[in-house]
């Protein structure tokens, strides 16, 4: 089976209950709120105001975007003057379908009075409220652009809950499979196999058809080119970068967009396009081949949550969960786990868990997938290690560098304690136009499998093949700090791969003495080199480099110190670092 592609839409459903309301009559001058209040104190995604209002269908002239494809003689589409939802006005679409071939289609007519927008791309949801009488319908949504003979669309189906169910769509994923400047339609249907037998036809209603731009910024400016941190809330997404840089996007637990803001300030081109960055856990037949985890449940329970975010770095927590719909409990069930700890200065450190145990028995031969879009205008080559020349650094084992001259990016992988028997297996398919690199270790057999690994995102163009391998030997045998005051500190977790660094954070860990830490940086060090500074709690902190103040610096969520160094030079770096708990005055 092949690396999952993210190629399906993504659907967040819920129930909702609210309190009458009605709209003001025509012709008269509303005493109360409005259409668009109504709309935001029901919708938290429209709280911005940044919506577009497709239909609502309290203004009748909204039904000029409404056709029925009635293949089967039950189908009825209508304007039901009562049945809306009451939060939000009285009236909706009534849409009886006897068939699942019996359609609504949402389009644009010659003759119309109202219109649907077509070019979707200043927004990031599409959100729609479905009243279904039974639980078990299967909605059915296709969404269409492009000319009558060039036409592409975007499918998805949902089971309805009884009552009224909000649907959120979110439009990034639509993208990519359909061009969101030139959307010609909307299609609409139900899947009658789940009717119940008394009732037929099938029966729903459809009210709040809007598209919503839904942004936000959680931290720092995305906007602002000068490769400054940012956390950017889209929908459902996190948008995670450095200005002028870089952009990362988290969604559903797993980074879909990767954006090179050097070469492309625009985002025009995402390097993953419908794939999963990774790494992802999958499993390696005996010939080398990669496929899924085999499935543990029905279905795959993906959150994802800010754990930190401040101008020294951002770390994102995830999981897949898989669950069973007649078990639903999530005690003991199997999952993969992600933390992600991004610097802005393309520094990414990761640490995967994923429980190996299946119903078959546990799963020897897995590995790790770093998956990457080979598009048209180029291809990804590979440098793995012992390929460069004699004299140069070499690429340690588990550990490549990826690199695509046409769209000026560059990406590096090191795998944390590789073993003897860790390879690289490169895999290509021509079909998603994707490039997977598995590093892969079949000798270990263990219940709960764990990880750390090392991320470089950068430019191709003046990012050497010897700097890469320099990168790499930096994270896999870094240099040893010379400590001369303070102390290195002890990593409950055990994920420390030397004295001080951690290698699922990319940070050096340290205790101070006294309040102070003195340590030498060697020239040698790894790249522009992270510090987390313990019990420091409550203390006010100063950061010296080379005498001089370093900004910025910040505070974890247990309030120790973090900051970053400069890259290193070709001289060694002095950093100090003083706390003083403040002395409360007498009272």
């Amino acid at each position: 089976m092949p690396v999952p592609k993210h190629r399906r839409l993504i659907f967040a459903l819920g129930a909702v209950v609210g309190t009458v309301g009605c709209a003001a009559p025509r012709g008269t001058t509303p005493t109360g709120p409005t259409q668009a209040d109504r709309l935001m104190r029901v919708y938290p995604e429209l709280a911005s105001g940044r919506f577009a209002v497709i239909a609502d269908f309290e203004d009748p002239r909204h039904m000029d975007l409404i056709r029925l494809i009635s293949v089967s003689n039950d189908a009825r589409c209508v304007l039901d003057s009562k049945g809306g939802r009451r939060e939000t006005g009285r009236q909706c679409l009534r849409f009886a379908a006897g068939s699942a071939d019996d359609t609504v289609v949402v389009a644009n007519a010659p003759e119309g009075q109202w219109h649907l927008k077509r070019d979707w791309r200043a927004y990031d949801l599409l959100l729609l409220s479905v009243e279904s009488p039974q639980a078990g319908l299967d909605l059915g949504l296709t969404i269409a652009s492009g000319p009558a003979e060039a036409r592409i669309s975007a499918q998805t189906s949902m089971r309805l809950a009884k009552g009224w169910n909000v649907l959120r769509l979110d439009l990034a994923e639509i993208g990519e499979l359909i061009t969101l400047d030139d959307v010609q339609e909307i299609r609409i249907g139900v899947n009658t196999a789940h009717r119940a037998v008394a009732q037929r036809p099938s029966q729903i209603r459809l009210d709040d058809v809007v598209l919503s731009g839904n942004r936000e910024e959680l931290f720092g400016n995305s906007r602002d080119t000068s490769g400054k941190l940012y956390v950017q809330r889209v929908g459902r997404r996190w948008n995670i970068g450095a200005g002028g840089h870089f952009e990362l996007t988290f969604s559903n637990g797993q980074i879909t967009h990767w954006y090179n803001l050097v070469s492309d300030p625009n985002r025009l081109r995402n390097l993953l396009q419908g794939n999963a960055l990774g790494p992802t856990p999958v499993v390696v037949d005996e010939s080398g081949k990669m496929g899924d985890v085999p499935p543990s449940g029905r279905s795959v329970a993906a959150g994802q949550r800010l754990v930190e975010m401040s101008a020294v770095r951002a770390v994102v927590a995830s999981e897949w969960l898989f669950v069973d719909e007649s078990n639903p409990t999530t005690v003991d069930r199997p999952l993969h786990r992600w933390v992600y700890t991004l610097y802005p200065t393309g520094q990414v450190y990761v640490a995967v868990e994923t429980t190996s145990r299946t119903p078959t028995g546990i799963l020897p031969a897995m590995g790790l997938a770093i998956t990457l879009s080979s598009s048209d205008e180029g291809h990804w080559s590979v440098k793995t290690g012992g390929t460069l020349a004699d004299g140069a650094p070499v690429f340690p084992a588990g550990s490549f560098l990826a690199r695509s001259s046409a769209a000026d990016s560059a990406l590096l992988w090191v795998l944390d304690r590789p073993s003897a028997e860790t390879r690289i297996i490169e895999e290509r398919d021509a079909s998603t136009k994707s490039l997977s690199l598995v590093i892969h270790d079949e000798t270990v057999q263990e219940r709960v499998r764990r990880w750390s690994g090392h991320l470089f995102l950068s430019r191709s163009q003046g990012f050497s093949d010897a700097e890469g391998a320099s990168r790499a030997q930096g994270y896999a045998a870094p240099p040893a700090l010379g400590l001369e005051l303070g102390s290195f500190a002890a990593d409950p977790a055990g994920v420390s791969r030397s004295r001080s660094l951690n290698s699922s954070e990319g940070c050096h860990v340290l205790q101070p003495e006294q309040g102070r830490v003195r340590v030498v940086v060697p020239a040698s060090a790894i790249f522009s080199p992270a510090f987390r500074v313990i019990d420091v709690s409550g203390a006010d902190c100063w950061v010296y480099v080379d005498h001089l103040v370093l900004s910025p610096i910040a505070r974890n969520a247990d309030d120790e110190l973090i900051f970053q160094l400069p890259s290193a030079g070709s001289k060694a770096m002095l950093v100090e670092v003083l706390s003083r708990r403040p002395t409360n005055p007498s009272p």
